[in-house]
Protein backbone atom coordinates (compact mmCIF):
# COMPACT_ATOMS: atom_id res chain seq x y z
CA UNK A 1 0.00 0.00 0.00
CA UNK A 2 1.47 3.57 -1.32
CA UNK A 3 0.74 6.63 0.87
CA UNK A 4 0.65 9.99 -0.87
CA UNK A 5 3.58 12.48 0.50
CA UNK A 6 1.26 14.51 2.64
CA UNK A 7 -0.15 11.35 4.26
CA UNK A 8 3.73 10.26 5.15
CA UNK A 9 4.11 13.26 7.24
CA UNK A 10 0.53 13.17 8.44
CA UNK A 11 1.63 10.28 10.33
CA UNK A 12 4.66 11.07 11.24
CA UNK A 13 3.13 13.80 12.60
CA UNK A 14 1.08 11.48 15.02
CA UNK A 15 3.72 9.37 15.67
CA UNK A 16 5.52 12.67 17.23
CA UNK A 17 2.28 13.65 19.06
CA UNK A 18 1.95 9.98 20.49
CA UNK A 19 5.50 9.75 21.78
CA UNK A 20 5.69 13.39 23.29
CA UNK A 21 2.62 12.51 25.13
CA UNK A 22 4.07 9.41 26.31
CA UNK A 23 7.59 11.09 27.50
CA UNK A 24 5.38 13.01 29.18
CA UNK A 25 3.21 10.42 31.05
CA UNK A 26 6.50 8.81 31.84
CA UNK A 27 8.11 11.64 33.67
CA UNK A 28 5.18 12.92 35.23
CA UNK A 29 5.06 8.75 36.72
CA UNK A 30 8.45 9.28 37.38
CA UNK A 31 8.18 12.09 39.33
CA UNK A 32 5.22 10.69 41.17
CA UNK A 33 7.31 7.95 42.17
CA UNK A 34 9.77 9.49 43.50
CA UNK A 35 7.61 12.32 45.30
CA UNK A 36 6.12 9.18 46.65
CA UNK A 37 9.15 7.37 48.15
CA UNK A 38 10.51 10.15 49.72
CA UNK A 39 7.02 10.93 51.67
CA UNK A 40 7.22 7.52 52.71
CA UNK A 41 10.97 7.93 53.65
CA UNK A 42 10.39 10.71 56.23
CA UNK A 43 7.09 9.42 57.78
CA UNK A 44 9.17 6.20 58.53
CA UNK A 45 11.83 8.40 60.00
CA UNK A 46 9.02 10.78 61.56
CA UNK A 47 8.84 8.75 64.79
CA UNK A 48 12.43 7.06 64.87
CA UNK A 49 14.48 9.99 66.23
CA UNK A 50 12.71 12.04 68.84
CA UNK A 51 13.69 15.46 70.44
CA UNK A 52 15.54 16.05 73.65
CA UNK A 53 13.95 13.79 76.08
CA UNK A 54 12.32 16.09 79.30
CA UNK A 55 13.32 14.41 82.65
CA UNK A 56 11.42 13.25 85.27
CA UNK A 57 11.41 14.66 88.45
CA UNK A 58 12.36 11.43 90.97
CA UNK A 59 10.60 11.81 94.47
CA UNK A 60 11.86 10.16 97.34
CA UNK A 61 9.92 9.62 100.24
CA UNK A 62 9.13 7.02 102.72
CA UNK A 63 6.83 4.41 102.77
CA UNK A 64 5.06 5.83 105.94
CA UNK A 65 4.42 8.91 104.03
CA UNK A 66 3.38 7.51 100.71
CA UNK A 67 1.02 5.60 102.57
CA UNK A 68 -1.17 9.16 103.14
CA UNK A 69 -1.21 9.39 99.47
CA UNK A 70 -4.48 7.59 98.33
CA UNK A 71 -3.92 7.64 94.55
CA UNK A 72 -0.26 6.77 95.20
CA UNK A 73 -1.37 4.13 97.29
CA UNK A 74 -3.73 2.52 94.20
CA UNK A 75 -0.61 2.67 91.91
CA UNK A 76 1.78 1.38 94.47
CA UNK A 77 -0.58 -2.27 94.46
CA UNK A 78 -0.38 -1.83 90.85
CA UNK A 79 3.12 -1.83 89.91
CA UNK A 80 4.57 -3.21 92.95
CA UNK A 81 4.85 -6.98 93.85
CA UNK A 82 6.32 -8.65 97.00
CA UNK A 83 8.65 -10.61 95.10
CA UNK A 84 10.71 -7.56 95.11
CA UNK A 85 11.97 -7.76 98.57
CA UNK A 86 13.05 -11.28 97.64
CA UNK A 87 15.87 -9.33 95.31
CA UNK A 88 17.76 -6.62 97.49
CA UNK A 89 19.48 -7.24 100.65
CA UNK A 90 17.89 -6.95 103.75
CA UNK A 91 17.32 -3.09 105.03
CA UNK A 92 15.90 -0.63 103.87
CA UNK A 93 14.30 -1.62 100.36
CA UNK A 94 13.61 0.96 97.49
CA UNK A 95 10.20 0.71 95.06
CA UNK A 96 9.80 2.90 91.99
CA UNK A 97 6.26 3.76 91.50
CA UNK A 98 5.17 6.23 88.24
CA UNK A 99 2.23 8.46 89.11
CA UNK A 100 0.98 11.70 87.63
CA UNK A 101 3.78 11.94 85.81
CA UNK A 102 6.38 11.86 88.40
CA UNK A 103 8.58 8.91 89.45
CA UNK A 104 8.43 7.59 93.32
CA UNK A 105 11.25 6.15 94.55
CA UNK A 106 9.47 5.04 97.66
CA UNK A 107 11.82 3.44 100.68
CA UNK A 108 10.89 1.44 104.03
CA UNK A 109 12.28 -1.43 105.53
CA UNK A 110 11.15 -4.90 105.00
CA UNK A 111 8.57 -5.36 107.95
CA UNK A 112 6.81 -2.20 106.70
CA UNK A 113 6.89 -3.48 103.19
CA UNK A 114 5.57 -6.66 104.47
CA UNK A 115 3.18 -5.46 105.95
CA UNK A 116 1.79 -2.85 102.94
CA UNK A 117 1.32 -6.03 100.65
CA UNK A 118 -0.26 -8.55 103.13
CA UNK A 119 -2.85 -5.64 104.08
CA UNK A 120 -5.69 -5.73 102.58
CA UNK A 121 -7.71 -2.10 103.66
CA UNK A 122 -5.73 1.05 103.10
CA UNK A 123 -4.33 1.72 106.90
CA UNK A 124 -1.46 3.56 107.20
CA UNK A 125 1.81 1.38 108.19
CA UNK A 126 2.55 1.47 112.06
CA UNK A 127 -0.84 3.00 113.05
CA UNK A 128 -5.00 2.19 113.36
CA UNK A 129 -6.30 5.07 110.64
CA UNK A 130 -8.35 3.84 108.01
CA UNK A 131 -9.09 5.91 104.54
CA UNK A 132 -12.75 6.33 104.77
Amino acid sequence: MKFAKNEIRFFDKIKHIHSFKTEGIMKTLKLAMVAAILSIAMISYAGTKPGPVAKTKVVKISLTQALHEPGLVIAMRAQLKISFLKVEPHGLYVGTVYYNKLVYKIYGTRTAWVRFFLSKSKTIVGTNVFHQ
